[in-house]
């Protein structure tokens, strides 16, 4: 060998060292395994010679485990069954996880792609529907299922409301529901501040929400022309109390209770109260008076008014002619409301109007409401409308420039100036119900007065 190496080239010979090194080390590995299994080995046989070989099952290895017991045997102990370490059936495997609704998808389709069998899925909507209506569920609508490995639905949990839950529990071949209501907290509140802008974004700066804000809006557009009349450091309070859900941490508007306006140092207060007759709950001035008018001043939330009643140059035509109505700017898909109680005339697509709808309201008067992108659900001729509810929404339909409502008021057939309109408002409180309001009244001011030293500000 070592003749060998000499006479081959420097590379064939570093080649052949390398691989006599492996070898060498391979040997030496293999005896050194031998001794050490003999060395354990060894032990092993004098102490345990009397061990017989036992048969074990090794179903347990297998995905779903079956029922196994394994003998063991020790010296000096009797024979004895040896319990697996678990025992899992078919049958309760299961597994939960949360799905939302996504967009164009129903209740059907969600719970089949959740692993639900068809047939179950149908048992599952007809139990869902006893309760509620699955068609309306908007996108996102969570729900918690759990469901085993044969395709069953072994119980389903979903949200109905905001402290209300619905439970579905699989007996045998059907469902049993259960309802459940989350414990809520009632939350009181007093927010006060000045006008800069507009009241909607001052009372966002205020930390007041979306909810209150437009309630704000429902109750003083009966007395205010949110347009003309509102001005830079004019004030605003309102007292409120929410309801509030611990276990989502979610919380909602309960009521407001008292709101106050000062504009151009005029006070304007309002008062929750609830009767007994027809009215229900309204809000009144401090004497009692109804603040309720027979239309809303301005239909829509949080616009502008961009276009007033009379002769003007037609931004579209180029000439001069009677603008027969007011425009409001706001943005596209911003809710309309109807402005008083009525019976729908019209409510379809209307030449030059666009998207239209006309309102007739009794004493005479109409409202109509003109270049709407769309409909709310339900608004069609012949429908009957609650004055505050939504008809359709901002668009930009038929003859225009840009996106805005038009928006007329006809009396015994004749276009008038909205702004000018004298209308009759609600009827005012009287005898025992008054005297009820007026210690609400004072209520309510207690009210104020200890949550203000609570808190430590005016009231």
């Amino acid at each position: 060998m070592i003749y060998y190496l000499r006479k081959v080239g420097l590379p064939v010979r570093r080649l052949t060292i390398f691989f006599l090194i492996d070898i060498w080390r391979m040997a030496l590995l293999l005896v050194l395994l031998s001794i050490q299994s003999l060395a354990i080995a060894g032990p092993l046989l004098e102490n345990h010679s009397n061990v017989k070989s036992v048969q074990y099952d090794l179903s347990f290895t297998l995905p779903l485990l079956n029922d196994l017991s394994l003998v063991h045997q020790d010296e000096g102990m009797q024979r004895r069954e040896v319990a697996p370490p678990y025992r899992v059936e078919k049958e309760y495997l299961e597994r939960t996880k949360k799905v939302q609704l996504a967009k164009n998808q129903g209740v059907l389709s969600l719970l089949v792609d959740s692993g639900v069998d068809r047939a179950e899925a149908y048992k599952i909507i007809q139990a869902l529907s006893e309760h509620v209506n699955v068609s309306i569920l908007p996108v996102g609508k969570e729900f918690n299922l759990t469901i085993d490995t044969t395709g069953k639905l072994n119980k389903l949990t979903l949200v109905v409301g905001f402290a209300e839950s619905l439970e579905l529990v699989r007996h045998g071949d059907n469902y049993r529901a259960n309802q459940f209501e989350s414990p809520v907290d009632a939350r009181k509140y007093y927010v006060k501040g000045e006008i800069s802008g507009s009241l909607y974004q001052s009372g966002k700066e205020s930390g007041l929400s979306n909810s209150v804000l437009t309630k704000l809006n429902e109750i003083f557009s009966y007395s205010v022309d949110f347009q003309r009349q509102i001005r830079a450091g004019d004030q605003f309070s309102v007292f409120y109390d929410t309801l509030f859900n611990s276990q989502t941490e979610k919380e909602k508007l309960n009521r407001i209770l008292f709101a106050e306006l000062i504009l151009s140092g005029e006070k304007i207060s309002l008062y929750r109260f609830s009767t007994e007759g027809p009215q229900g709950v309204d809000y009144y001035y401090p004497d009692g008076q109804g603040s309720r008018g027979f239309l809303m001043r301005t239909p829509l939330e949080n616009a502008r008014l961009s276009s007033y009643f009379g002769r003007r140059k037609h931004p579209v035509l180029g000439y001069t002619r009677v603008h027969k109505g007011l425009d409001f700017g706001a943005p596209l898909g911003t809710p309309i409301l109807a402005a008083g109680d009525g019976i729908i005339e019209r409510a379809s697509y209307f030449g030059s109007f666009g998207n239209y709808i006309r309102i007739r309201h009794g004493s005479g008067i109409k409202t109509i409401y003109a270049h709407l992108k769309g409909y709310a659900k339900g608004i069609s001729k012949g429908g009957r409308v609650k004055q505050g509810q939504v008809i359709g929404y901002l668009g930009a339909t038929g003859r225009v420039q840009g996106r805005h409502l038009h928006y007329e008021i006809h009396k015994n057939g004749t276009a008038v100036d909205p702004l000018r309109l004298d209308l009759p408002i609600s009827k005012g409180l009287v005898g025992d119900s008054l005297n009820q309001f007026s210690q609400q009244v004072q209520k309510i001011q207690d009210e104020l007065i200890k949550y203000a030293q609570q808190n430590q500000f005016d009231s």
